[in-house]
């Protein structure tokens, strides 16, 4: 009975073929992925493998089915799609060797890599998929086809391999991209990216004299620890160089601008215990630290600042503006104050909206 229900949907679907022309019925079947796609996507290899096998199909659809395979880890039928269609593996753009590499494929990546190495240049994402998810196997497997490319560059960023696996928090996979000696600049990204203070531990280690480089816009490691909120991280780069909160960058600001401005209470308020006369620097706009606090709305940073500088509430900007201006616009988007900031404000600078 069943395989003459098989037999029935076989001839249905060999005239809906036949009828097709030239636009296959696979390809129409589930939109522009194609059915071979949408089986590899349900696990139903077998299928594929007997459709490959009998019936035509578009290059489309055989190219999704390839990707899907790679992900899902079918080293036959990928080996089936690439017998068949050889010139899928170099089709650009190629996401084939990504697929595996973000899924931890590692036989897929082996078997890709054997067929065509040149897919590491078609397809250089798939290095950083492999650093972002610290799958190491995978990524010892493409650095030894070509060791070069773990400082390829993923767009127009410098984002390279050991930025992903710095981000990504994955301290083996840092240590492996490390022994590659990969160029200064890369592990300055990574120290700035990462989140995690072993990874910080592990790049400083690696090249101390990192801690006093500064990026394009005048930021240290603590600039960006402080953007990010790493309290652990700025505890790390205190301790090693206490003089980094008084470099500014190329705005004028320091580390505690950038607390007060992303709402890092804790990081704030460490910095300036660490380094009181931090609070008095101005930025290149001429804001001080009330100005960057009421923009962003937090209203223990609020508070901590009027009344260690109440005197602050008078400052104005480069264009005139005062911190009760500047809560003025910004009324309705800061839910975290209240009309007590406002009164606080009007009470030290009742001239300020005449």
């Amino acid at each position: 009975m069943l395989l003459k229900l098989f037999t029935m949907q076989w001839q249905v679907v060999t005239r809906m073929q036949s009828q097709a022309g030239s636009r296959p019925f696979f390809a129409r079947c589930k939109g522009h992925q194609g059915k071979n796609c949408f089986e590899v996507r349900r696990g139903h290899v077998g299928v594929v493998s007997a459709f490959i096998a009998h019936g035509p199909s578009d290059e489309g659809s055989n190219y999704n089915a390839l990707r899907w395979a790679a992900r899902q880890g079918h080293r036959n039928l990928v080996a089936q799609i690439l017998a068949n269609w050889p010139d899928l593996i170099s089709r650009k753009p190629s996401h084939v060797l990504s697929e595996a590499a973000q899924n931890n494929q590692v036989e897929i990546v082996t078997q890709l890599l054997a067929m065509s190495p040149v897919l590491l240049l078609l397809d250089p994402n798939a290095i950083h998929d492999a650093a972002r998810g610290g799958y190491d196997e995978v990524l010892n497997v493409m650095l030894s086809c070509n060791p070069q490319s773990s400082a390829s560059p993923l767009s127009e960023n410098v984002r390279t391999a050991l930025l992903a696996a710095a981000t990504g928090g994955h301290e083996s996979t840092v240590a492996m991209l490390l022994s590659k000696e990969p160029k200064l600049i890369h592990v300055v990204a990574a120290l700035h990216c990462t989140k995690k203070v072993s990874i910080a531990k592990q790049l400083l280690d690696h090249k101390p004299e990192l801690i006093d480089v500064v990026g394009p816009q005048g930021w240290t490691a603590l600039h960006s620890a402080a953007l990010h909120g790493s309290i652990e991280i700025i505890d790390f780069l205190l301790e090693r160089r206490p003089g980094l909160s008084d470099v500014v960058d190329v705005d004028h600001q320091n580390a505690l601008h950038l607390a007060a401005r992303h709402l890092h209470e804790e990081v704030f308020f460490k910095l300036l215990a660490q380094n009181p006369r931090s609070i008095d620097v101005a930025t290149l706009e001429h804001k001080n630290i009330l100005h960057c606090a009421v923009q962003a709305g937090e209203p223990q940073i609020l508070d901590a600042i009027l009344e260690l500088r109440p005197e602050f509430a008078c400052g104005v900007d480069e264009f005139g503006n005062t911190a009760l201006h500047w809560l003025f616009q910004g009324w309705g988007r800061h839910h975290q104050l209240d009309e007590s900031h406002w009164e606080k404000l009007w009470q030290l600078n009742p001239s300020a909206l005449q």
